[in-house]
């Protein structure tokens, strides 16, 4: 149960990121939706991973290994 909350949280992190980057984008700096998704996404897929892999599911594999992987099933989703 608590692996399933840590990924929760990190899914909603990772979210909230994405969105808050997203909106600043947008209203502040005038950048077009579809530039400022790419940035948001972008930032909170990196907090995602940072966060599951030191915190939800401790693993030691490899940033080379790993982050590639991480990236394909990001972007697949």
């Amino acid at each position: 149960l608590r692996l399933f909350a840590r990924f929760g949280v990190a899914g909603l992190a990772g979210t909230a990121v994405h969105y808050a980057l997203f909106s600043l984008a947008m209203v502040l700096l005038d950048v077009e939706p579809v530039h400022a998704s790419v940035a948001g996404s972008l930032c909170g897929a990196l907090l995602n991973y940072v966060l599951n892999r030191q915190w939800t599911f401790r693993v030691d594999t490899p940033h080379r290994r790993a982050f590639p992987r991480f990236m394909a099933v990001a972007a697949a989703g």
